[in-house]
This record gives C-alpha cells, sequence and structure tokens, in this order.
C-alpha cells in the first residue's frame, strides 16, 4: 500500500496541465494516508456533469475544449 502511494505521488507531482489540479502533498491521519489537492468551491467533475447532464463531455476531456470552470 505504501508503495501505491509512493507512486501516486511522484506521478502527481509531476503532472502539469490546466485541468488538472496541483498536488499539494500528503496528509498522514490518524491511521490513513491521504492526498492532499486544492478546494475547489464549485465540485468536482461529477458534480458538474450532475447539474449539466447534457454537456459535451468530449470537449470537457479534450484539451481542445473550453472549460466549463473558467
Amino acid at each position: 500500500m505504501v508503495q501505491l502511494l509512493c507512486w501516486e505521488m511522484v506521478n502527481a507531482k509531476r503532472l502539469k496541465h490546466d485541468n488538472v489540479l496541483p498536488f499539494y502533498g500528503v496528509s498522514l491521519a490518524v491511521a490513513d494516508f491521504c492526498l492532499v489537492y486544492p478546494w475547489y468551491e464549485n465540485g468536482h467533475i461529477m458534480d458538474y456533469l450532475k447539474k449539466k447532464p447534457f454537456v459535451n463531455r468530449f470537449d470537457l476531456a479534450s484539451t481542445f475544449g473550453q472549460s466549463p470552470y473558467t
């Protein structure tokens, strides 16, 4: 499990893209490890899709599409 967490941390730190949240670090809570990312008040992509079920999902996944969060 720790090996998987380390792999995730290394790869999360390398990701640099407008549509990917920046990785802040790791929280070592009582018995759990948590990857820490910034909080976005409007929720995550699934919240957005629930509110707008007919949005073009290809555009959301594509680097060519306009981000709905901007």
